[in-house]
């Protein structure tokens, strides 16, 4: 089952009426675009234990206050100041105020279908039993409110900022029970549309809901020494020291700065990558000062060679950072005089004589010679 709401869930246009059919190919609802958005929604959820059924709401959400109660008996003992507290429980309560809006004829009768179903989960199981029915599971539920009223799963915790979300799937939503709903149809609101549907027919336009929920935590909470057993409780925050914390900025701000770097252009590249090879030639077969290299025919058939006899490992990886680094450069080097040769003919004898390479020059062993590269 989808964590987000089924697709069309949440659909302003979703019943044909001709009282809104001009709309229906110009208007877009942006807050069914915010509900229903993949891996971004932000939706109320609840999921009805007993039957697995779920009902979501725009998060329109008017108050969300939290109380933890701690109860204690008091003994008091002869000749003590104080009495002595002894602990029993701590109880968490949830008040939600919700806002559940339309935008159309067709979304004020889901909103009213999906108060309806809510309201059927306050009700418990029944088993037949001789002549009657006996109740056999209370309306227990999950609810969730995006990342601040969940299930706390210490496995499934954050452990940084940066993975620090939510969803909507009410499946991890914690679970309780709702002590109270009231139900505002905002019928005396001059300001709220009420869509008159049809005769003896009216469809709210806005129905706000207040919700009492107490939690009932799927783990038992609390200390072993100095340890909390759910250290994410209740919000799946987990504080990060200052070094974690800079390090993430730091690795965001790369990220960031990488994405921003310009693309750069196919053509710059291959003439970057063209002169490292003329410099790497001019390195390997030349001089520093610009006079020619004696021989450089035989140094580079020398190369060619152990090239030759080093590529299957250099393709399968069996080098080492150096060795990769010099087979990487003599393939540059050599292969940018072969072609240099081969396109130009520049070549010089010891006289200064130019003279031409043909392709049968480049296969065979080449006669002594001066090489000129352009500088």
């Amino acid at each position: 089952m989808s964590e987000n709401a089924p697709p069309g869930y949440f659909n302003v246009h979703k019943y044909a009426d001709p009282r809104e059919e001009a709309g229906r190919t110009t208007f877009v609802s942006p807050s069914d675009s915010i509900a229903s958005s993949e891996g971004h929604a932000m939706v109320v959820s609840f999921r009805h234990e007993p039957s697995g059924r779920r009902v979501f709401f725009k998060a329109f959400i008017s108050s969300l206050n939290e109380s933890f109660s701690s109860e204690w008996t008091e003994e008091v003992v002869y000749g003590r100041t104080d009495p002595i507290q002894i602990f029993k429980s701590t109880t968490r309560r949830i008040s939600l105020g919700l806002k559940v809006p339309a935008e159309s004829f067709g979304e004020a009768y889901d909103n009213l279908g999906r108060v309806a179903q809510l309201t059927q989960f306050l009700y418990p199981n029944y088993t037949a039993h001789g002549s009657g029915m006996v109740p056999s599971q209370g309306p227990m539920l999950r609810l969730k409110v995006m990342n601040l009223i969940a299930k706390s799963d210490p496995s499934g915790a954050a452990t940084d900022y940066s993975s620090y979300k939510s969803t909507p799937d009410p499946a991890k939503g914690l679970l309780g029970s709702i002590t109270s709903l009231t139900i505002n149809h905002s019928l005396e609101n001059s300001d709220v549309t009420t869509f008159a549907k049809d005769g003896n027919t009216v469809l709210p336009g806005l129905i706000e809901l207040s919700i009492d929920f107490t939690a009932m935590h799927d783990e038992t909470l609390g200390w072993d020494k100095d340890k909390f057993n759910d250290e994410s409780f209740p919000y799946g925050v987990t504080l990060m020291g200052a070094d974690a914390a800079t390090s993430e900025l730091k690795a965001l701000r790369d990220d960031i700065a990488l994405a921003m770097k310009p693309k750069p252009d196919p053509e710059e590249s291959e003439a970057s990558h063209a002169e490292q090879a003329r410099l790497a030639a001019l390195k390997r077969y030349g001089t520093k000062t610009g006079l020619f290299r004696r021989n450089p025919a035989k140094t580079l058939n020398r190369d060619i060679e152990w090239l030759k006899a080093n590529a299957a490992a250099y393709n399968d990886g069996n080098m080492t950072a150096d060795q990769m680094a010099s087979y990487e450069y003599l393939k540059a080097a050599s292969d940018y005089l072969i072609g240099e040769a081969g396109v130009s003919g520049r070549h010089y004898d010891e006289f200064g004589m130019e003279v031409l390479w043909t392709s049968s020059d480049k296969s065979d062993e080449m006669s002594p010679t001066f090489l000129m590269i352009d500088q």
